[in-house]
């Protein structure tokens, strides 16, 4: 392993040629660093290290330690380390794709007590993800992966303090490249308005999560038939009567119906959507399609009206709703809108409010 560290008031300032680790780990500790050539760590991780505590600014953001755009375009590693538990707060802002596009994975720890990372101004691009914070996560722009993972970890400690741990701004989206986890332990993710998620594989909600506008929610986003939504056991889902979209191979509400730890969805007097992310068959209640959504889901859902299917959906099959699970929902509409496509009722009996198949 290679470990570069400058005494208190002392920065790391690299120019004039490459600086390459043979494959071995890079640990660099400084109030600051300045790079004018790249660092090659080939295979192995470079980890960027605090030595007096301060913020730590990536991108356009500039804190007391500062890794420009153009700096972050001339590192080359598998696993970028910034920051740990004893620095301060992290702001991204600004990364483009092609400053990041030789590191395979960065991950931001501002795990100190009471510090945050925020993504602000200018939306960023990585290939790989993962931000754990000790107080919270602010999404102000956009943030994209374009081979891998977007992991956000809100309450890093584990904290018992309530609150939004995750907070995302109106109209933003998280895009992943493969699965896209959120995570807030002690307290709620939300959304001050419109939001989109969604994963080209598996999107997972661990906590609660709250949004105040249109809702969208997409696994298998590249609708390759691999890739569901999961809301965790005891999450719920809540959109302020606005419209919730869950689009993906398949929808899964973790947890039990008794006792009742199942996750659930409330839009209020909005509109829920389900439908497939292939084209797929569905199945609503006592069926064995890929995609399902079972009798228990569907009494852990609550809807002015929800929609099953869309014009591009296959076969859907009910079987065995009745009122004591469907009543949650005033207004169902079953929609099999591919040529040739039907909807079944079948086996058991099904009551609704009102119905459109």
């Amino acid at each position: 392993n290679n470990e570069i560290g400058a005494t208190e008031g002392g920065d790391f300032s690299l120019s004039g040629g490459a600086y390459t680790s043979n494959s071995n780990d890079v640990k660099i500790y400084a109030n600051d660093v300045s790079i004018g050539s790249a660092i090659n760590t080939g295979s192995q991780d470079l980890y960027f290290y605090v030595s007096d505590g301060a913020d730590i600014g990536v991108g356009d953001t500039l804190k007391d330690f500062h890794i420009s755009g153009s700096e972050f375009n001339q590192l080359n590693t598998t696993v970028l380390f910034v920051g740990d538990n004893t620095s301060g707060s992290i702001y991204v802002d600004n990364i483009l794709q092609a400053q990041s596009d030789f590191v395979d994975r960065v991950e931001l720890n501002a795990t100190l007590a009471d510090k945050t990372i925020e993504f602000l101004e200018a939306e960023s691009t990585f290939k790989s993800l993962i931000a754990n914070s000790d107080e919270a996560i602010t999404v102000g722009q956009n943030v994209t992966t374009t081979t891998g993972e977007l992991t956000l970890n809100g309450d890093f400690s584990d904290s018992d303090v309530v609150g939004a741990k995750i907070e995302i701004g109106p109209g933003k989206a998280l895009t992943s490249g493969t699965s896209l986890s959120l995570t807030s332990k002690g307290g709620d993710i939300v959304a001050l308005g419109s939001v989109t998620l969604q994963a080209k594989t598996d999107t997972f909600i661990n906590d609660s999560l709250t949004t105040n506008g249109t809702t969208l929610i997409l696994g298998d986003s590249d609708q390759n038939g691999s890739g569901d939504i999961i809301l965790a056991e005891e999450v719920d889902v809540i959109t302020n009567n606005f419209d919730l979209t869950l689009k993906s191979s398949d929808v899964i509400f973790e947890g039990t119906a008794a006792p009742d730890t199942m996750a659930s969805v409330n839009t209020g007097t909005g509109t829920l959507y389900v439908s497939s992310s292939d084209d797929g068959d569905m199945g609503i209640g006592l069926t064995g399609a890929a995609h399902s959504f079972s009798l228990d889901e569907i009494a852990h859902s609550q809807a002015g009206a929800a929609g099953f299917g869309s014009t591009d959906s296959g076969d859907i099959y009910v079987d065995g709703l009745d009122i004591a699970n469907s009543g949650h929902i005033v207004d169902y509409t079953f929609d099999a809108g591919l040529n040739d496509r039907k909807v079944h009722f079948r086996n058991n009996a099904s009551t609704f409010k009102t119905l459109t198949a």
